[in-house]
Order: structure tokens, then C-alpha cells, then sequence
């Protein structure tokens, strides 16, 4: 099973840049955030406008902490 999949792996694809090649205008950003006693967390986004005038949105950051015993702490960020 592990050596099959292996195979599949050459098939993913990473985006190099978040821009889309036939973007037009600056990028809007839209970010969201929310608190309690328990936890925090923030999410950003970024929406383009292509020539095609279709609007291409990204997850640019998710962050998430939780205040507890444990402190639990996740992270997830994507780069430009």
C-alpha cells in the first residue's frame, strides 16, 4: 500500500505564488477573528481580480490557540 501510493506522489502539485498570473488589480485582503475565555484564533484571506474577471480567493493564514492545561497551539500560514 505505502509503495503504491508513492507513485501518486509525484502528482501533487504545490502553487509557487498565490498571485494568479493574469490578476489585474492589487489584492483584497479579508481577515476574520474571534475570541472567548477558552481560545482565540484568526483567519486571513486574499482575493484577486483576473482579466477573465473571475475573483480567485487563497487562505493566506490560519491561526488558532487554545487556552487550556495542555496549551494547545496550532498554526498554519502560507507564504506570498
Amino acid at each position: 500500500m505505502f509503495f503504491h501510493e508513492m507513485f501518486h506522489i509525484v502528482k501533487i502539485k504545490f502553487m509557487r505564488s498565490i498571485r494568479p498570473e493574469d490578476s489585474i488589480r492589487n489584492p483584497i485582503f479579508v481577515l476574520f477573528s474571534d475570541a472567548s475565555t477558552e481560545a482565540f484564533g484568526a483567519r486571513a484571506y486574499v482575493i484577486w481580480e483576473t482579466k477573465g474577471g473571475q475573483f480567485i480567493c487563497t487562505l493566506l493564514l490560519d491561526w488558532i490557540v487554545a487556552n487550556s492545561s495542555e496549551e494547545v497551539f496550532v498554526c498554519f500560514f502560507c507564504s506570498i
